[in-house]
Protein backbone atom coordinates (compact mmCIF):
# COMPACT_ATOMS: atom_id res chain seq x y z
CA UNK A 1 0.00 0.00 0.00
CA UNK A 2 2.82 2.36 0.73
CA UNK A 3 3.88 2.23 -2.97
CA UNK A 4 0.48 3.06 -4.13
CA UNK A 5 0.36 5.99 -1.86
CA UNK A 6 3.43 7.08 -2.97
CA UNK A 7 2.71 6.85 -6.35
CA UNK A 8 -0.55 8.53 -5.90
CA UNK A 9 1.40 11.66 -4.14
CA UNK A 10 4.28 11.92 -6.95
CA UNK A 11 1.61 11.68 -10.08
CA UNK A 12 -0.66 14.54 -8.51
CA UNK A 13 2.65 16.55 -8.01
CA UNK A 14 3.73 16.18 -11.78
CA UNK A 15 -0.01 17.04 -12.66
CA UNK A 16 0.18 20.42 -10.74
CA UNK A 17 3.45 21.17 -11.82
CA UNK A 18 2.00 21.70 -15.58
CA UNK A 19 -0.45 24.16 -13.67
CA UNK A 20 2.54 26.37 -12.19
CA UNK A 21 4.58 25.87 -15.30
CA UNK A 22 1.75 27.64 -17.15
CA UNK A 23 0.94 30.23 -14.45
CA UNK A 24 5.10 30.81 -14.47
CA UNK A 25 5.39 31.31 -18.05
CA UNK A 26 8.24 28.11 -17.89
CA UNK A 27 9.39 26.78 -20.94
CA UNK A 28 7.95 23.22 -21.04
CA UNK A 29 9.76 21.93 -23.70
CA UNK A 30 12.88 23.03 -21.98
CA UNK A 31 11.18 21.30 -18.54
CA UNK A 32 10.39 18.36 -20.20
CA UNK A 33 14.51 17.74 -21.19
CA UNK A 34 15.12 18.68 -17.63
CA UNK A 35 12.69 16.53 -16.51
CA UNK A 36 14.20 13.20 -18.41
CA UNK A 37 17.82 14.00 -17.13
CA UNK A 38 17.12 14.62 -13.83
CA UNK A 39 14.36 11.28 -13.85
CA UNK A 40 17.00 8.91 -15.26
CA UNK A 41 19.81 10.43 -12.90
CA UNK A 42 17.08 9.68 -10.16
CA UNK A 43 16.30 6.16 -11.54
CA UNK A 44 20.36 5.44 -11.55
CA UNK A 45 20.90 6.70 -8.18
CA UNK A 46 18.26 3.97 -7.26
CA UNK A 47 19.58 0.73 -9.58
CA UNK A 48 23.25 2.03 -7.78
CA UNK A 49 21.58 1.73 -4.22
CA UNK A 50 20.30 -1.23 -4.89
CA UNK A 51 22.86 -3.41 -6.76
CA UNK A 52 26.33 -3.51 -6.95
CA UNK A 53 26.70 -4.23 -10.59
CA UNK A 54 26.38 -1.90 -13.28
CA UNK A 55 22.74 -0.52 -13.69
CA UNK A 56 22.85 -1.09 -17.76
CA UNK A 57 24.28 -5.12 -17.29
CA UNK A 58 22.46 -8.67 -16.62
CA UNK A 59 20.10 -10.61 -18.58
CA UNK A 60 17.53 -7.40 -19.31
CA UNK A 61 19.23 -5.83 -21.90
CA UNK A 62 18.90 -6.65 -25.49
CA UNK A 63 15.50 -8.70 -24.23
CA UNK A 64 11.99 -7.99 -25.44
CA UNK A 65 11.10 -5.94 -21.96
CA UNK A 66 14.37 -3.90 -22.78
CA UNK A 67 12.97 -3.07 -25.59
CA UNK A 68 9.62 -2.28 -24.93
CA UNK A 69 10.92 -0.69 -21.83
CA UNK A 70 12.65 1.98 -24.43
CA UNK A 71 9.39 1.86 -26.44
CA UNK A 72 7.71 3.30 -23.46
CA UNK A 73 9.69 6.46 -23.97
CA UNK A 74 8.00 7.71 -26.76
CA UNK A 75 4.98 6.89 -25.48
CA UNK A 76 6.21 9.13 -22.62
CA UNK A 77 7.36 11.87 -24.67
CA UNK A 78 4.22 12.06 -26.89
CA UNK A 79 2.30 11.83 -23.76
CA UNK A 80 3.95 14.98 -22.49
CA UNK A 81 3.62 17.06 -26.09
CA UNK A 82 0.22 16.44 -26.30
CA UNK A 83 -0.91 16.71 -22.65
CA UNK A 84 0.93 20.36 -22.86
CA UNK A 85 -1.02 20.87 -26.44
CA UNK A 86 -4.02 19.55 -25.07
CA UNK A 87 -4.12 21.91 -21.95
CA UNK A 88 -3.44 24.93 -24.46
CA UNK A 89 -6.07 24.27 -26.36
CA UNK A 90 -8.83 21.98 -24.36
CA UNK A 91 -7.99 22.96 -21.26
CA UNK A 92 -6.73 21.11 -17.79
CA UNK A 93 -10.43 19.50 -16.78
CA UNK A 94 -11.18 18.12 -20.31
CA UNK A 95 -6.98 17.35 -20.42
CA UNK A 96 -7.22 15.80 -17.07
CA UNK A 97 -10.93 13.07 -17.88
CA UNK A 98 -8.75 12.63 -20.98
CA UNK A 99 -5.53 10.96 -19.37
CA UNK A 100 -7.02 9.29 -16.09
CA UNK A 101 -10.09 7.72 -18.10
CA UNK A 102 -7.47 5.94 -19.86
CA UNK A 103 -7.56 3.79 -16.99
CA UNK A 104 -10.39 1.52 -19.09
CA UNK A 105 -7.45 0.69 -21.44
CA UNK A 106 -5.23 -1.03 -18.67
CA UNK A 107 -7.79 -2.48 -16.96
CA UNK A 108 -9.01 -4.20 -19.87
CA UNK A 109 -6.29 -5.55 -21.09
CA UNK A 110 -4.32 -6.71 -18.34
CA UNK A 111 -7.88 -8.83 -17.76
CA UNK A 112 -7.98 -9.57 -21.25
CA UNK A 113 -4.42 -10.76 -22.13
CA UNK A 114 -2.49 -10.88 -18.72
CA UNK A 115 -5.01 -13.65 -16.96
CA UNK A 116 -5.56 -10.42 -14.09
CA UNK A 117 -8.26 -10.77 -11.87
CA UNK A 118 -12.06 -9.89 -13.22
CA UNK A 119 -12.58 -6.15 -13.19
CA UNK A 120 -15.09 -4.83 -10.80
CA UNK A 121 -17.21 -2.95 -13.93
CA UNK A 122 -19.48 -1.51 -11.40
CA UNK A 123 -16.95 0.72 -9.48
CA UNK A 124 -15.14 0.96 -12.47
CA UNK A 125 -17.85 2.76 -14.09
CA UNK A 126 -18.87 4.75 -11.36
CA UNK A 127 -14.95 5.68 -11.43
CA UNK A 128 -14.96 6.86 -14.96
CA UNK A 129 -18.38 8.75 -14.12
CA UNK A 130 -17.04 10.89 -11.01
CA UNK A 131 -14.14 11.62 -12.91
CA UNK A 132 -16.56 13.04 -15.59
CA UNK A 133 -18.32 15.04 -13.07
CA UNK A 134 -14.86 16.69 -11.94
CA UNK A 135 -13.47 17.29 -15.05
CA UNK A 136 -15.97 17.70 -17.59
CA UNK A 137 -16.94 21.65 -17.78
CA UNK A 138 -20.17 23.14 -16.97
CA UNK A 139 -20.40 24.09 -20.49
CA UNK A 140 -19.23 21.36 -22.44
CA UNK A 141 -18.37 21.77 -26.18
CA UNK A 142 -20.25 23.60 -28.47
CA UNK A 143 -22.33 23.19 -31.22
CA UNK A 144 -23.12 25.06 -34.33
CA UNK A 145 -20.06 27.35 -35.51
CA UNK A 146 -18.15 25.60 -33.13
CA UNK A 147 -18.34 22.12 -33.95
CA UNK A 148 -15.56 21.94 -35.92
CA UNK A 149 -13.73 23.40 -33.14
CA UNK A 150 -14.90 20.51 -30.99
CA UNK A 151 -14.31 17.75 -33.38
CA UNK A 152 -10.94 18.95 -33.45
CA UNK A 153 -10.67 18.79 -29.47
CA UNK A 154 -12.17 15.63 -29.37
CA UNK A 155 -9.39 14.28 -31.59
CA UNK A 156 -6.40 15.57 -29.62
CA UNK A 157 -8.47 14.27 -26.52
CA UNK A 158 -8.43 10.63 -27.98
CA UNK A 159 -5.06 10.93 -28.71
CA UNK A 160 -4.15 11.66 -25.19
CA UNK A 161 -6.66 9.16 -23.92
CA UNK A 162 -4.87 6.55 -26.29
CA UNK A 163 -1.55 6.98 -25.44
CA UNK A 164 -2.13 7.39 -21.88
CA UNK A 165 -3.55 3.79 -21.74
CA UNK A 166 -1.34 1.70 -23.80
CA UNK A 167 2.08 3.52 -21.94
CA UNK A 168 -0.28 2.60 -18.72
CA UNK A 169 -0.63 -0.93 -20.16
CA UNK A 170 3.11 -1.16 -21.74
CA UNK A 171 4.41 -0.56 -18.09
CA UNK A 172 2.07 -3.38 -16.55
CA UNK A 173 3.09 -5.70 -19.36
CA UNK A 174 6.98 -5.26 -19.21
CA UNK A 175 6.43 -6.22 -15.09
CA UNK A 176 4.46 -9.21 -16.21
CA UNK A 177 7.70 -10.02 -18.69
CA UNK A 178 9.92 -9.72 -16.16
CA UNK A 179 8.12 -10.86 -13.21
CA UNK A 180 10.05 -9.18 -10.33
CA UNK A 181 13.94 -10.74 -12.10
CA UNK A 182 14.91 -7.55 -13.05
CA UNK A 183 14.99 -4.41 -10.71
CA UNK A 184 11.40 -1.97 -11.27
CA UNK A 185 14.36 1.41 -10.72
CA UNK A 186 16.08 -0.84 -13.70
CA UNK A 187 12.92 -0.25 -16.31
CA UNK A 188 12.44 2.92 -15.09
CA UNK A 189 15.97 3.90 -15.55
CA UNK A 190 15.85 2.74 -19.68
CA UNK A 191 12.32 4.27 -20.01
CA UNK A 192 13.53 7.79 -19.15
CA UNK A 193 16.67 7.57 -21.00
CA UNK A 194 15.24 7.08 -23.83
CA UNK A 195 12.80 9.66 -23.43
CA UNK A 196 15.94 12.09 -22.80
CA UNK A 197 17.48 11.56 -25.84
CA UNK A 198 13.66 11.23 -27.53
CA UNK A 199 13.15 15.05 -25.93
CA UNK A 200 16.63 16.19 -26.78
CA UNK A 201 15.47 15.28 -30.52
CA UNK A 202 12.23 17.34 -30.24
CA UNK A 203 13.76 20.43 -28.45
CA UNK A 204 16.47 20.68 -31.33
CA UNK A 205 14.36 19.98 -34.04
CA UNK A 206 11.69 22.40 -32.77
CA UNK A 207 14.65 24.90 -32.41
CA UNK A 208 14.27 25.42 -28.87
CA UNK A 209 17.70 26.54 -28.00
CA UNK A 210 17.54 28.97 -30.55
CA UNK A 211 15.36 31.21 -28.85
CA UNK A 212 16.61 31.40 -25.58
CA UNK A 213 19.04 29.13 -22.81
CA UNK A 214 17.29 27.58 -20.32
CA UNK A 215 17.03 29.18 -17.11
CA UNK A 216 16.78 28.74 -13.07
CA UNK A 217 12.74 28.28 -13.48
CA UNK A 218 12.80 25.49 -16.41
CA UNK A 219 15.87 23.78 -14.28
CA UNK A 220 13.73 24.21 -11.25
CA UNK A 221 10.45 22.84 -12.67
CA UNK A 222 12.01 20.25 -14.76
CA UNK A 223 13.59 18.82 -12.02
CA UNK A 224 10.32 18.67 -9.52
CA UNK A 225 8.49 17.08 -12.34
CA UNK A 226 11.57 14.47 -13.11
CA UNK A 227 11.75 13.46 -9.38
CA UNK A 228 8.16 13.02 -9.37
CA UNK A 229 7.74 11.41 -12.97
CA UNK A 230 10.40 8.71 -11.88
CA UNK A 231 9.36 8.22 -8.89
CA UNK A 232 6.10 7.51 -9.81
CA UNK A 233 7.03 5.57 -12.35
CA UNK A 234 9.16 3.16 -10.09
CA UNK A 235 6.24 2.89 -7.69
CA UNK A 236 3.82 2.30 -10.10
CA UNK A 237 6.00 -0.94 -11.21
CA UNK A 238 6.11 -2.01 -7.28
CA UNK A 239 2.40 -1.33 -6.80
CA UNK A 240 1.41 -3.35 -9.88
CA UNK A 241 3.68 -6.34 -8.50
CA UNK A 242 1.70 -6.25 -5.40
CA UNK A 243 -2.02 -5.50 -6.76
CA UNK A 244 -3.73 -6.38 -9.71
CA UNK A 245 -4.08 -3.77 -12.46
CA UNK A 246 -7.74 -4.48 -12.22
CA UNK A 247 -7.78 -2.57 -8.59
CA UNK A 248 -5.06 -0.38 -8.87
CA UNK A 249 -5.47 1.32 -12.06
CA UNK A 250 -9.10 2.47 -10.74
CA UNK A 251 -8.08 3.42 -7.48
CA UNK A 252 -4.95 5.55 -8.87
CA UNK A 253 -6.42 7.33 -11.19
CA UNK A 254 -9.55 8.59 -9.22
CA UNK A 255 -7.18 9.11 -6.05
CA UNK A 256 -4.89 11.57 -8.14
CA UNK A 257 -7.96 13.40 -9.50
CA UNK A 258 -9.45 13.89 -6.01
CA UNK A 259 -5.84 15.24 -4.81
CA UNK A 260 -5.70 17.46 -7.27
CA UNK A 261 -9.08 18.71 -7.28
CA UNK A 262 -8.71 19.08 -3.36
CA UNK A 263 -5.22 20.87 -4.11
CA UNK A 264 -6.72 23.07 -6.76
CA UNK A 265 -9.49 24.77 -3.60
CA UNK A 266 -6.95 24.98 -1.26
CA UNK A 267 -3.69 26.04 -3.10
CA UNK A 268 -5.15 27.75 -6.18
CA UNK A 269 -8.33 29.01 -4.39
CA UNK A 270 -10.27 27.47 -6.84
CA UNK A 271 -14.61 26.93 -5.59
CA UNK A 272 -15.93 23.19 -6.68
CA UNK A 273 -19.23 23.19 -8.38
CA UNK A 274 -21.97 21.01 -7.44
CA UNK A 275 -20.83 18.46 -10.33
CA UNK A 276 -17.73 18.03 -8.82
CA UNK A 277 -18.86 17.81 -5.78
CA UNK A 278 -20.64 15.29 -6.59
CA UNK A 279 -17.94 13.77 -8.53
CA UNK A 280 -15.63 13.38 -5.57
CA UNK A 281 -18.20 12.00 -3.46
CA UNK A 282 -18.86 9.18 -6.14
CA UNK A 283 -15.10 9.03 -6.42
CA UNK A 284 -15.44 8.24 -2.89
CA UNK A 285 -18.23 5.48 -2.97
CA UNK A 286 -15.80 4.06 -6.27
CA UNK A 287 -12.98 3.63 -3.95
CA UNK A 288 -14.92 2.36 -1.13
CA UNK A 289 -16.42 -0.19 -3.53
CA UNK A 290 -12.89 -1.39 -4.70
CA UNK A 291 -11.39 -1.46 -1.10
CA UNK A 292 -14.24 -4.07 -0.43
CA UNK A 293 -14.69 -6.21 -3.18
Amino acid sequence: MIYFLIAVACASLFSIMFKICRLRGVDISQAMLVNYAVGAAFCAFQVAAATKASPLTGNFVGTLPFFLACFIGIFYVSGFIIRDYSTQKCGVALTTVSARSALAVPVTLSWLLLGDKVPFWPAIILVLVSLTLIAWPKGGFHNGAGAGKSIGHLTILAELFLIYGFCDFSLKFVQHLVNASVPAALVTLVVFISAFFLSLVFCLVKGVFKKHGITWRELLAGSLIGIANSACTLMVLRALGQMPATVFYPLYNVSVVLVCTLAGIFFFKERPSGQQIAGMVLALAAISLLAIK
